[in-house]
């Protein structure tokens, strides 16, 4: 009965998680919402490399199906004018069909014991990764929910592989289409397959030819048709596979590099004890259940690839949970005591990941925009990327620093876009900040600029302002909710937790 009241604790955790304003991974904004907005609603933003015509890496088929639905039922339907509602919408939409998703899977993938049954669903719904990864907007998201269709769908071939009656056609098509799909949406799919994906080929398409030559005609079908939409989309003179260009960039090592490169075991180390804290140490039971399967495959190929971060592992949660081996566990401490330490583990995660980390970018640019009926110079100074798809905007400049001899420069921004212009100055040192005001001002002491920066930068906005007296910086709004973990300075403050500022930045007069 406890467990049962913690399992509903867990799925309202995840409810409350799913509704605050964290921000975990600039991609969670840039590849999702951003994209489907900028096609549909003509709203103006900052598009990843990903998505340019000579990259074309990421397939827009995918983001369109999953989250297509919910830009046009708020477009039609339900009208929300902040761009905060819609976002919450669509963590919504991630959290509900997880849910269900997990749920049914549960019922193919633990056949037979209805007790691991309940403990794999306990684990899930008491995972932070659950309350705060799978409900935000990433690819990873919907990865894990195709990966959960197609392992349950393999495990019933599995159940029906020795009677030469089950041809499973219907189910063969189905699964030729969604493995198309999960290559398309995130080319690091395959790796959770390759396992499982040789069992279920040895154990039933081996003696069911015809079923396998049907899964491969609608995974061929299936792939044309998103080539052929990502071509149409890109508006490319030649056919444009995106998985193929994907695989092509990320097996550069100079390409990684830009994006950061780890040790091959950062995965197995790092990543994997984040994810299951203290049960990372009861999930190696091996055997052939098609669950550990995906686990195995996908720690071993994705740890080949340097850039290794947390999420990539993320559609392994639920199978995680379900290899988590109960009676290890009783070898070596009680359950109970294991389970404490759990929920405390993802308590502490939960409120880190969920509700703290970057939220003062969410915060801020909710203020900024309920607040100002147009936007003048929006300057985010040591800050994540503000998601400018938030801004709703169709007539948006957005501005970055540009790379030249190994230096940021700012001598591409065009500084006499004195409305509706959002420049990111990312992590750039205060002398670029300076030369970005000093530059919007040559074009009219009128200019209006609103500064977003950390509250930990404080000391050196004061510093900024007694070097070049004729700037005056004045905080405007402050909230002291904000984990900054990417620009810790302990030698300014014990904790991360920095808070984030709004100034108004305007010149003097008579200097």
């Amino acid at each position: 009965m406890e467990l049962k009241k913690l399992h509903f604790l867990g799925l309202l955790l995840g409810l409350f998680f799913a509704l605050e304003p964290s921000y975990i991974h600039p991609d969670e904004h840039f590849q999702g919402l951003n994209i489907v907005l900028s096609k549909i609603s003509s709203i103006n933003s900052y598009i990843p490399w990903e998505f340019e015509l000579q990259n074309g890496s990421r397939s827009y088929l995918p983001i369109f199906i999953h989250y297509g639905p919910v830009v046009v039922l708020n477009k039609y339907v339900l009208h929300l004018k902040s761009a905060t509602g819609l976002l919450y919408l669509a963590r919504l939409q991630n959290y509900a069909v997880f849910v269900l998703a997990s749920k049914l899977a549960l019922q193919f993938l633990v056949v037979g014991s209805k007790f691991e049954r309940t403990k794999a669903d306990f684990l899930i719904s008491t995972s932070y990764i659950f309350w705060t990864y799978q409900t935000h907007t990433f690819s990873n998201s919907t990865e894990t929910i195709i990966l959960l269709t197609v392992t349950s769908l393999w495990k019933a071939l599995l159940r029906d592989s020795r009677n030469p009656i089950f041809q499973h056609f219907k189910t063969s098509a189905l699964l030729g289409i969604l493995i198309s799909f999960g290559i398309f949406n995130r080319i690091t799919f395959p790796a959770f397959l390759f396992l499982p994906g040789l069992l279920t080929l040895k154990r039933f398409y081996l003696h069911h030819l015809r079923s396998l030559l049907v899964c491969a005609f609608f995974f061929v079908l299936a792939s044309l048709f998103t080539i052929a939409f990502d071509t149409y989309m890109y508006g490319s003179e030649n056919w444009c596979i995106t998985p193929l260009n994907n695989l092509r960039y990320n097996t550069d090592a100079k390409n990684l590099a830009q994006h950061g490169l780890h040790p091959r075991i950062t995965h197995l180390l790092v990543n994997l004890p984040q994810i299951m804290g203290p049960m990372v140490f009861f999930i190696f039971k091996i055997d052939a259940d098609i669950s550990r399967l995906v686990c195995f495959s996908g720690l071993a190929l994705l740890s080949i690839f340097q850039h290794q971060e947390l999420r990539f592992l993320v559609p392994l949660l639920p199978f995680l949970c379900i290899s988590v081996d109960l009676s290890s566990i009783r070898k070596v401490v009680r359950p109970r005591i294991l389970l404490i330490f759990w929920f405390i583990f993802n308590i502490i995660m939960g409120i880190v990941m969920g509700s703290l980390h970057q939220r003062g970018v969410i915060d801020a640019l909710q203020r900024l925009t309920s607040q100002e009926t147009q936007t003048n110079v929006h300057v985010w100074w040591k800050t994540y990327p503000p998601p400018t798809w938030m801004y709703l905007s169709p007539n948006l400049t957005v501005s970055v620093p540009n790379q030249s001899d190994g230096q940021e420069r700012v001598g591409l921004i065009d500084f006499s876009v004195l409305q509706d212009h959002v420049v990111d100055l990312m992590g750039c040192d205060v002398e670029l900040l300076a030369l970005t005001l000093s530059n919007f001002f040559l074009q009219g002491s009128a200019a209006n600029i609103t500064l977003i920066s950390p509250t930990s930068m404080s000391e050196d906005l004061s510093i900024l302002c007694k070097k070049y007296p004729t700037l005056e910086i004045k905080r405007t709004w402050h909230s002291p909710w904000n984990l900054d973990l990417d620009h810790l300075d302990f030698g300014r403050s014990l904790l991360p937790i920095t808070g984030i500022d709004i100034h108004q930045v305007s010149k003097k007069s008579n200097q």
